[in-house]
Order: C-alpha cells, then structure tokens, then sequence
C-alpha cells in the first residue's frame, strides 16, 4: 500500500516545517494548505481510489475539525480514529515531540493538560468523521496494525458483488 503522511506532503509543497507553517501563516491557512494536500491525496477525480489502491493516509489531528475535510473522507477512505489518552500521547512523544508540536509545545503548562484540551474539543469531529475505533493505549504497533489491516480488509469487501 502506498502510505501517505499528509503533513510531510503539505512540507514539501510549501518548503518549510509545520511549526514553521504556523508561525508564518497562521493556523487558518496551514488548515488551507492541508486540505489542498488531502484533496490531491485523494485524487477528486476518482471516488473510489482509496478502496482500489489501499492507500494509507496519516492525517494530522487538526484535519478532522473542518467538515469539508470530513466531506473529503466520507464513504472514500476508511477513517480509523487511533484513540490514546493524552498521557500515553505524551510518553510517546516525549518532551522533544511535544516541544515540536505547534498547538502543544508553544503554550504554557503541562503537554498533557494542553493534548486533553485539545481532545476535548475535538472528540466530536473525530467521532463524526471515524468509520473505526482502536484503543491504542497497553497496544504494541503489531496488534493496531493488525485490527486495521483487517478492518480495511472487510470495508474494502465490503459493497462489491462477493458480500
């Protein structure tokens, strides 16, 4: 499967880091920039190119949050939310990570305060737009992307003539 980190794309294009992106531009035109990634990443111009191809895209967290987003996704790609608590986020990430992170590192307090406000506000974005729900937390790497191959496998199945 092609695998497809839409903030690596949206890097590339722009010639400059997402932090850098941020500071720059603003949140509002990254966001822009991202949706200009994700439509070319989906290839508008062919519905059902996500389920021919299996092709994996990593989204940023803040995606979600723009319903026309959400629109991009709805009934192309199958949207698995990769849920984790933002204390394990944070042990992931380390402090490196988190000082990486615009919405996280920037700002004053604990990064686990600041990821649980940042999850909060968007839990219904993500719960609208997830085909899938896999708790990460106590998971190794195999097990998750093991219940997601075969989650994708049966979406794929899905709706063709065999089911």
């Amino acid at each position: 499967m092609e695998a497809v980190d839409l903030d690596a794309r949206v890097e590339r294009a722009a010639g400059r880091s997402v932090a850098s992106l941020f500071e720059e531009l603003g949140e509002a035109r990254f966001r822009d920039l991202e949706t200009a990634a994700l439509r070319e990443a989906l290839d508008t111009e062919r519905p059902q190119a996500g389920r021919e191809r299996g092709q994996v895209l990593a989204l940023g967290g803040g995606i979600l949050e723009r319903e026309e987003n959400r629109a991009l996704l709805r009934g192309r790609i199958l949207v698995v939310w990769l849920q984790v608590t933002p204390e394990t986020a944070v042990r992931r990430i380390g402090a490196a990570g988190a000082a990486a992170r615009p919405l996280v590192g920037g700002v004053p307090g604990a990064p686990v305060e600041r990821l649980r406000e940042i999850l909060s506000s968007r839990t219904e974005a993500y719960r609208a737009a997830a085909d899938l729900v896999i708790d990460t937390d106590g998971r190794t790497e195999a097990d998750v992307a093991s219940a997601v191959a075969a989650a994708w496998e049966a979406w794929r199945g899905w709706g063709s003539s065999a089911s």
